[in-house]
């Protein structure tokens, strides 16, 4: 049976109805309005999601099992560059949460329901946060635990949970990755805003992402990689289609794909080789142009060249990714438990194994476990909680 094309334009929408829903749950998008209700998908989402979360993933282990030895953790990393993985979700991000309203005629108002949008992004982001942030707590205290210590967190809040647990203050001691979830949410409530802008000043959003820039300092540098994002989606079908022999810079494309991966790459790249710190003062104090920026950067024209690239998108869709991409957000929450509470517990046990022996049976176990219970957190708190934020949201959107 053939796949339906996720890019096919639905029919003209009604002016005071949102043309398009964005499927949280897998990354695909389907139209409501349409009398089949039939959903279409960009399913190569998923799958690019999935892999960035497996960067974080073996990031994290390669920090884990090299400490103390940078130049082994910088020279690993160019290749499972986790710490700028970061920027190629929020750039994804952007680009997801806007394609559906980008999707309608241009010629009609934007229709952005904010309520119905808002609640979909807290009920995608919090509850799996929350079960595996209230897991690690459970764990970490299990030798201790009793009525004082539950008196003193969660009622006295002395250890700052609840501060973690509503993505507050950038305290996470638990899960310590969770301060890109505060990035999600926090730069989510600006998105539509953002969309507004480009909707209606598309020549001038550029010069708004350049302003961004040196102001992200006082709210959220990772806002220039949402608008990043948004642009991609804004101009999807531009992209799509463009005519990539007829460019210039054909003959180059080598050359700027190997740009392109410096500056993927351009914090481990800087560390084992320092550009000096006259460079770095003036980039990041003055422009506000850091590592982050740099990937953010080159993590719009590796969107760019998948949304283009028919190969690459069969590549990507093939089943075991998307499945790591069902999973990529719980997959991206636990690891961190499982690594730092649970391995770094038996370290001592997988170290009888002789060296690399042992290194390669640990990586092995961390992801197995990793990739279950990501499994488990999905099926169980993902889907469900994402079904019943459809139905708030639906409700919300009937009153």
């Amino acid at each position: 049976m053939a796949r339906p094309n996720p890019h096919t334009r639905p029919a003209k929408p009604h002016p005071l109805v949102l043309p398009r829903f964005f499927d949280s749950s897998s990354g695909g998008f389907f139209d409501t309005h349409m009398a089949q209700d039939k959903p279409t998908r960009i399913e190569y989402l998923d799958s690019v999601r999935g892999l960035a979360s497996l960067m974080v993933v073996l990031y994290h282990f390669v920090g884990w099992q090299f400490q103390g030895r940078p130049e082994w953790i910088h020279g690993l990393s160019i290749v499972f560059n986790g710490s700028d993985a970061v920027s190629l979700f929020f750039v994804l991000s952007g680009f997801v949460l806007t394609y559906k309203y980008f999707r309608q005629d241009k010629s009609l108002p934007l229709q952005i329901d904010y309520p119905k949008y808002l609640i979909g992004r807290i009920f995608r982001l919090y509850p799996a946060f929350l079960v595996t942030l209230l897991v690690s707590f459970l764990w970490v205290n299990r030798q201790q635990m009793d009525g004082n210590l539950l008196f003193d967190v969660f009622l006295k809040n002395k250890r700052q949970f609840w501060e973690e647990a509503v993505l507050y203050r950038n305290s996470f001691p638990l899960v310590g990755q969770a301060w890109t979830l505060a990035v999600e949410m926090t730069v989510s409530v600006l998105v539509p805003l953002f969309a507004l802008f480009l909707w209606h000043n598309p020549r001038h959003f550029p010069y708004l992402m350049i302003v961004w820039l040196p102001m992200g300092i006082f709210f959220s540098q990772f806002g220039f990689h949402f608008m990043l994002g948004m642009l991609l989606s804004y101009h999807f079908d531009a992209v799509r289609n463009y005519d990539l022999k007829k460019a210039k810079w054909y003959p180059y494309r080598y050359l700027l794909y190997l740009l392109i991966g410096v500056l993927f790459s351009y914090r481990h790249l800087s560390a084992l080789k320092p550009l000096g710190p006259t460079f770095v003062y003036f980039t990041e104090t003055f422009l506000g142009v850091n590592a982050f920026t740099y990937s953010g950067i080159a993590s719009f024209f590796l969107l760019a060249k998948i949304v283009h690239s028919p190969r690459l998108q069969r590549v990507l869709e093939v089943g075991p990714l998307l499945f790591l991409g069902r999973i990529s957000y719980g997959l991206y929450l636990v690891h961190w438990a499982v690594l730092f509470y649970w391995l770094n517990g038996h370290r001592s046990f997988f170290e009888t194994w002789a060296g690399q022996q042992a290194w390669l049976l640990m990586l092995s176990v961390f992801l197995a476990v990793s990739v279950l219970l990501s499994t488990l957190l999905y099926y169980g708190v993902e889907k469900p909680f994402i079904s019943f934020g459809k139905k708030m949201a639906a409700k919300a959107g009937n009153r």
